[in-house]
């Protein structure tokens, strides 16, 4: 099936590089065409956002074919001083990115003007931005609003409303702030909403938004069949030394790692760093510009791991991210679905690897029951479970006890200098499964002293601080 036999215009796509449309865009297309009202689900990195887009440029190029005739067809413009004709909320900054990035690569020459607005940064910035005019608006609930009380934007022009990652907007809360922004729209309106779960959560707040909406529903809750899934059991206290030597061993070159706190991000950025992997953080903590860096830096390749919280489990999109790794295990199930749904994308093939701690298999259960398949799990040989710590661990354990008794907080000795992770040329996941501990000259410094005496990872889990 072609993209012209779903209604759209050649010229449209001509430029974005598809060659056919996917199972959502198959099924989403034809009815946002013909204003429908929409709930769709499907799996991450299945082309959502061109299901969206793709339609809503054509309506807004359809009238006319010149730049000078769009603006006369609009009467007194949908590029009217911050009255747009399209709104797109997003629960994150970096999906507000992705999605308005996107749009413009989509629109091409055509004569649209799309915004992106959140918080985190400057908001005279998108105050002038917004003064110059747009017709597509991509916006986080709380910027929205603040530039709507500012009375730097207006709705009254919008006739299509896209929620996109709803499932999402749930979690954090945004409800109400939905139900707001509905309200503010014209009584006459399009509506649809994407997201990749299906829950009775989502289905309950699509009949209270969506007029009669369509239902498409792509295998929603389960996991792309292009990413191979392997969970690794290991010692909770040991995960950082595996997933160090890991990289080293492998000399991986990119490698996306997910934790359940900023604070377990941090613990394990500087694990990493002090074996001598190149590594940034992303986290809510960050401000927008270092998380705009940290993620140029590991797209480009000048960094080797990005550690995360669930804030880049939404609208991180690599092509060709060979390896996502869970570090712990989300506490919601559907978060490990957006998590290892980073790779794979684009019909490419993908790893995604769990390390799990005995206490995780029950979280690991569930995972598996939403999804309908389970995930092979193998033994990390020479970190098992239960067996003594190298005596490296004991070591720090007693140097640590004894800075504690000594009134100094806990302080941690310094890491020992010594040769950085080794190289080889082994399958990635034969060499996890077969890896050897190193020994102490490669082996933990301040952090990991840390590491040992906190036990079960279980402890630094918790709900995912952004």
């Amino acid at each position: 099936m072609s993209f012209s036999s779903l209604g759209l215009n050649s010229g449209l796509i001509s430029h974005c590089g598809f060659s056919a449309p996917t199972l959502v865009q198959m099924q989403a297309i034809p009815l946002l065409l013909a204003g429908q009202d929409l709930l769709a689900c499907a799996q991450t990195g299945t082309g959502k956002t061109a299901a969206f887009a793709l339609p809503i440029i054509q309506r807004l190029c359809e009238p006319v074919a010149d730049a000078a005739a769009v603006t006369a067809a609009r009467g007194n413009g949908s590029q009217a001083t911050g009255q747009p004709t399209v709104l797109v909320l997003t629960p994150t900054r970096e999906l507000a990115l992705q999605v308005g990035q996107a749009f413009m690569d989509f629109i091409g020459a055509q004569p649209l003007k799309v915004a992106v607005v959140f918080g985190g940064v400057n908001i005279s910035t998108q105050r002038k931005l917004l003064a110059k005019g747009v017709d597509i608006l991509v916006a986080t609930p709380g910027r929205l609003f603040d530039l709507m009380y500012q009375q730097a934007v207006s709705l009254d022009r919008v006739d299509t409303l896209i929620i996109d990652e709803a499932d999402r907007m749930l979690d954090m809360g945004f409800v109400k702030d939905i139900q707001r922004v509905k309200r503010a729209l014209p009584i006459a309106h399009q509506s649809a909403m994407f997201s990749a779960t299906l829950t009775p959560e989502i289905s309950a707040l699509a009949k209270t938004m969506l007029n009669e909406p369509a239902l498409v529903n792509i295998e929603a809750n389960r996991a792309n069949q292009q990413i191979r899934q392997l969970g690794v059991l290991l010692d909770p206290r040991r995960k950082s030394e595996y997933l160090a030597e890991m990289i080293g061993k492998q000399n991986l070159k990119q490698v996306l790692v997910f934790t359940g706190s900023k604070q377990l991000a941090d613990q394990v950025l500087n694990e990493l760093q002090l074996d001598g992997i190149s590594c940034v953080v992303l986290h809510g903590d960050r401000t927008q510009a270092r998380r705009i860096k940290a993620l140029e830096d590991f797209k480009s390749g000048a960094i080797r791991a990005l550690v995360a919280t669930d804030v880049a489990a939404r609208g991180l999109d690599i092509i060709g991210l060979p390896l996502v790794v869970n570090f712990d295990l989300p506490l919601n199930p559907e978060d490990y679905l957006h998590r290892i749904g980073r790779t794979g994308r684009a019909g490419q093939s993908g790893e995604a690897l769990s390390l799990l701690s005995p206490s995780e298999r029950l979280a690991l259960k569930a995972i598996e029951a939403l999804m309908g398949e389970t995930v092979s799990v193998t033994q990390a040989t020479g970190y098992e479970p239960g067996a003594p710590l190298p005596a490296r661990y004991e070591q720090q354990s007693y140097q640590q006890q004894s800075y504690q008794q000594a009134g100094k907080g806990g302080s941690q000795p310094s890491r020992r200098s010594g040769d950085k992770p080794g190289h080889g040329g082994r399958s990635h996941f034969a060499a996890k499964n077969s890896g050897q501990p190193r020994s102490g000259a490669n082996r933990r410094g301040q952090q990991a002293g840390g590491a040992a005496s906190k036990g079960s990872a279980g402890a630094h889990r918790g709900k995912a601080q952004r």
